[in-house]
């Protein structure tokens, strides 16, 4: 990107966290809504009913591996929309449109941060140890803004030609989220699903904050290339059909 891409994009996301944050009464405690109320779910559901036991406080287990999962399933959700809710601006103006699904996604740290504020609190009610490496968290975070930056840019190209995708993108990321070890330890994750990037990404943000096993240098090597993959794929796509956009919108 140029230097004038550079400056237009952050101008775009202080214009969505305006939008977001700043006119709503709560602000961006909004961002610690979905993480606490999974949590809480996922306290009754895996560890109250299918009794599902961690290596730590059960709450303090959950939470970390949720906000870094919030911060890819909020980057992919803010991105898959952003284009279409920006084709007013698109029609009147000549801009890199690539900017608004990469600002979406971007906007999600503002959720991430908001949550680590929280995870003080609850390591220290449940008397969970902090065991903190910022490597692994960094990459983590990295990681997860790859992949929902270039799923994001994928959807948001794809729905302004096919509108149901909208409606089965947070079908997809329950069921991604179920498939993912946020609720569970990533030795239980089978085999065939061991592949999965954010499996990654998860669980080693969590052995970043927490003193559990976390990935290996290979699963970190191979998840932050499929990564970069998945981003190149997203932002080519985009790049592809972006001419199209005014045509059908």
């Amino acid at each position: 990107m140029h230097a004038t891409d550079v400056t237009l994009l952050r101008e775009w996301m202080v214009r969505d966290f305006r939008i977001r944050y700043t006119q709503t009464s709560l602000g961006a405690l909004w961002a610690l809504a979905q993480p606490v109320a999974l949590t809480v779910t996922f306290v009754f559901l895996f560890q109250r009913v299918a009794k599902i036991q961690a290596p730590v406080p059960y709450a303090s287990f959950v939470l970390p591996a949720m906000l870094v999962w919030t911060l890819f399933s909020a980057g992919v959700t803010n991105s898959a929309n952003a284009m279409s809710g920006s084709m007013y601006i698109a029609a009147k103006a000549n801009y890199p449109r690539v900017v608004a699904p990469l600002s979406a996604s971007l906007l999600a740290l503002v959720d991430l941060a908001a949550g680590l504020l929280l995870l003080p609190v609850v390591f220290l009610v449940q008397g969970a140890p902090l065991h903190l490496n910022p490597l692994p968290c960094l990459g983590a975070a990295l990681g997860c803004l790859l992949m929902s930056a270039g799923i994001g840019s994928l959807l948001s190209a794809l729905t302004i030609f096919v509108r149901d995708l909208r409606n089965l993108l947070p079908l997809g990321l329950q069921l991604a989220l179920l498939l993912t070890p946020v609720a569970y330890p990533a030795e239980r994750l089978p085999s065939v699903l061991r592949g999965n990037p954010l499996a990654t990404f998860v669980n080693g943000f969590r052995s970043g904050l927490l003193e559990v096993p976390g990935p290996s240098a290979l699963e970190w090597t191979r998840s932050l290339l499929i990564a970069v993959a998945v981003l190149l794929v997203g932002l080519w796509y985009f790049h592809r059909v972006e001419s199209r956009f005014a045509d059908v919108a």
